[in-house]
């Protein structure tokens, strides 16, 4: 005996979410500057601890770049 089945998917989506940054703000000289200065002591930071897992690494510099904007 064949019993036709049918398998339906369902599709899930991961969520896509972008972090604007306002480029706008970086014109100013003084918050580039607060900003720029902020970025070269969290590299610092990242850079003198001991390299881990590429992953781990990688996110690091990730949020870096994508959480440290919120504040300027």
């Amino acid at each position: 005996m064949l019993a036709n089945v049918k398998l339906q998917f369902k599709v899930i989506e991961a969520p896509t979410t972008v972090n604007k940054v306002n480029k706008e703000k970086l014109s100013d000289d003084g918050i580039k500057g607060k900003y720029d200065e902020s970025i070269e002591q969290k590299w610092k930071t990242i850079l003198t601890q001991q390299p881990g897992d590429v992953e781990e690494e990688w996110n690091k510099i990730k949020t870096l770049y994508r959480k440290h904007p919120k504040k300027y």
